[in-house]
């Protein structure tokens, strides 16, 4: 370990989480700081060390990839395969990384790579000579295109200039007027390269490296571009490089492209990771044991944070977007309600900030009540259905209950950076914003007025459950108001656990009339579920017709369809308190049910003897078995809720590993995972994945 890194770990500023090798369970996918992060223009990195096969590599969805590569006379350390000591990550932050590795035998490389604004990412390294001989040979910095495309590179100072495009609907389904997509990029060095190259694939970029391929840079066509700088090491000696890649709009001035590249190059390595790390000073640190789950951990905040990004456009404060690499354009426009269950783990670290994430729903809120489906800097998504707006499925207030009795209890142990007055605020903001969308459910989702809730507006959007659900696609597989023709028992579990967060929010405040209220609403509403949701020949809680409350429902078609199919939402009334004790009962059986619900990497989102059960994730969105891990959460802190603690732990574990498994493979999150296996398809990277970090903590607390 370097002594620069000894420092920061001595000095507790970076998370102990340990050197990694690509065997352990770490996030290695990077993104600007909250403060000097864009929408428009913004690039984020994933640091593939891992693959043998492959070069060491900064890696992107669309923009391309940049790396390392060596050659020592005729042997050349281009796959990581070739090294002889593979890098291992001695830290990972949201915005950095710090790495080490041998190229060849005497030869120690470490590396810091940031991410130091949206434009532009910096990679320092040194080398050092720990043989007894001299060390003569060529440090390769490159840059290949996204496969299949082509483009010029031009020379610019220290290095060469180029093009490329980001499809605008990659970035948003609505992207701005004027948005075209088209960037340009500067790839150099802080120092004169020795030589320069176009070529058409990294093998000719090899051949040509220690021969005359390499000269005076000019302007050529092709798919991979290098910087050669040469390498000469006496024993004991050192070298030290700095690489920038930098990203502008095409219709910025050119300077924005200089001035960003300039500013992340002259960055010392100390100002790198001082800067990096100042905002985990103030994060929750578990002091967890177990290298596993400290891994685990800290990488679900380092996701969790690296998505967030600052107030622009038509929002004030800071926001979240799904992903910030890779960036695809549904999962760019903004926030939606249960993407924000990942603000119970994000508090952990930033609690003001997931405050703030709150309050964009509550700015966005209608005089009726109502809250777009989305919310981000350029829409608010309404997805209005036969003169009905669709909001999304109401997890608005037992959030904020929880971002700020985390930040609260944090706060009494001296931890945290919530200021007690700012949460104050924030609670009666919530208090006021839930009452009026809790009102704008109770007035407009209850259309038979029978005390039971149905989605409404684009009700397959509502549901959040988007995808391949048998009930929904036997409803109406093209219809989007299906989901509407029943009551839903995850929706009324919902509204329970809304009307409880209210009253604990109105106690906090001490306003007990309001407390006792919404109380007394959620324990009429449960009954209400109790007495018609509940299957007493299964043992277990279904939709029921919006009609008659019955099983039994008929579709658009005519057709008569059981509504008895059993899926996660089943267990809902665990999370929301509403299920008798011999019901817990009841469900905690189906749930540790193997041939049911009980997988090993989590409770799939419909049970395995279902034959609609489709047990491989292969592609989005899919809520005919893939294991969702914050619905996973609401199983997991109900049986939490209900003193099945060791179940919960068994659940918290497997959840983990599910999340551990890919991050040992890909060093990558998912959206979804297999329930059974390790295939995946799903969307990568999703905020939250970020989850982990409360099952975590809520794992410690039961110790």
């Amino acid at each position: 370990m370097s002594t620069l890194l000894f420092f920061f770990f001595a000095a507790g500023i970076l998370p102990q989480m340990g050197p990694a090798t690509a065997a352990d369970p770490i996030f290695t996918t990077y993104a600007a700081p909250l403060h000097r992060s864009e929408y428009l223009v913004d690039e984020g990195y994933h640091l593939r060390f891992y693959s043998p096969k492959e070069p060491l590599a900064l890696t992107t969805d669309t923009a391309g990839d940049w790396g390392l590569s060596f050659r020592f006379e005729e042997q050349v350390a281009h796959a990581v395969g070739d090294y002889a000591v593979p890098p291992r990550v001695e830290s990972s932050l949201s915005s950095l990384a710090r790495f080490s590795f041998q190229p060849v035998a005497g030869l120690e490389a470490s590396a810091t790579f940031a991410v130091w604004s949206s434009r532009a990412a910096v990679l320092a390294l040194t080398v050092g000579n720990t043989s007894d001989r001299p060390v003569r040979g060529s440090v390769i910095v490159w840059y290949r295109r996204p496969a299949g495309t082509q483009g010029r590179f031009d020379p610019a100072r220290r290095g060469l200039t180029f093009t490329h495009d980001e499809p605008p609907d990659k970035l948003s389904e609505t992207p701005p007027a004027g948005f075209t997509g088209r960037f340009r990029d500067w790839l150099a060095a802080d120092a004169q390269p020795e030589a320069a190259g176009v070529f058409s694939g990294e093998a000719e970029m090899l051949a040509a490296a220690p021969a005359g391929g390499f000269g005076a840079m000019a302007p050529a066509e092709g798919s991979v571009a290098a910087l050669r700088f040469a390498l000469d090491l006496r024993p004991g000696a050192r070298e030290r490089f700095r690489f920038v890649r930098a990203v502008a709009r095409e219709e910025d001035r050119s300077e924005g492209l200089a001035s960003a590249a300039r500013e992340a190059l002259h960055k010392s390595e100390e100002d790198l990771v001082e800067d990096a790390a100042k905002p985990y000073r103030t994060a929750y640190d578990p002091g967890l044991a177990d290298p596993t789950r400290r891994m685990v951990y800290w990488s679900a905040l380092g996701l969790a944070r690296q998505c967030m990004l600052p107030g622009e456009g038509r929002v004030r404060y800071n926001y979240y977007v799904f992903s910030r690499e890779p960036t695809w354009g549904w999962g760019h426009d903004g926030q939606v309600f249960h993407e924000s269950l990942s603000m119970l783990a994000y508090v952990l670290f930033d609690a003001r900030s997931a405050m703030d994430s709150q309050r964009v729903f509550m700015e966005a809120q209608d005089g009726d009540g109502y809250i777009p489906y989305r919310i981000g800097p350029y829409a608010a998504r309404t997805f209005p259905m036969k003169g009905e707006r669709t909001s999304s499925a109401p997890f608005m207030s037992w959030t904020n209950w929880e971002v700020y009795r985390t930040a609260r209890d944090l706060g009494r142990k001296g931890v945290g950076n919530a200021d007690r007055e700012d949460a104050r605020r924030f609670l009666k903001q919530a208090l006021g914003a839930g009452e009026s969308f809790a009102h704008f459910w109770i007035e407009h989702r209850d259309t038979d007025h029978d005390g039971l809730f149905e989605w409404g507006g684009n009700a397959v959007l509502e549901s959040v459950r988007d995808s391949q659900v048998p009930i929904w696609d036997l409803l109406g597989k093209d219809d989007p108001t299906a989901p509407s023709l029943v009551e839903a028992v995850d929706l009324n579990s919902m509204m329970v656990r809304e009307m409880r967060a209210l009253g604990d929010m109105a106690e906090e405040l001490g306003e007990a009339p309001s407390a006792a209220r919404w109380r007394e609403r959620a324990e009429a509403l449960s009954a209400r579920i109790n007495a018609t949701m509940w299957d007493p020949e299964t043992r277990f809680y279904y939709n029921v017709d919006r009609a008659t409350n019955g099983f039994t429902v008929k579709t658009a078609a005519g057709a008569t369809l059981d509504l008895r199919r059993k899926e996660i939402i089943g267990f809902l009334p665990l999370w929301a308190g509403v299920a008798p004790k011999d019901r817990a009962q009841a469900l905690v059986q189906h749930l540790t049910n193997p041939s049911e619900f009980w997988r090993r990497f989590g409770v799939p989102t419909l049970a395995a003897d279902d034959p609609g059960y489709e047990p491989r994730v292969t592609r989005c969105c899919q809520w005919n078995g893939a294991v969702w891990l914050e619905w996973n959460y609401l199983v997991f802190d109900g049986l939490r809720r209900y003193g099945y603690r060791r179940e919960a732990r068994e659940l918290g574990e497997r959840m983990i590993e599910a999340a551990a498994t890919q991050l040992r493979r890909n060093h990558r999150f998912w959206e979804s995972y297999s329930p059974d296996d390790d295939a995946l398809g799903s969307p990568m990277n999703y905020i939250w994945d970020s989850i982990l970090a409360r099952v975590i903590v809520d794992l410690e607390g039961d110790r």
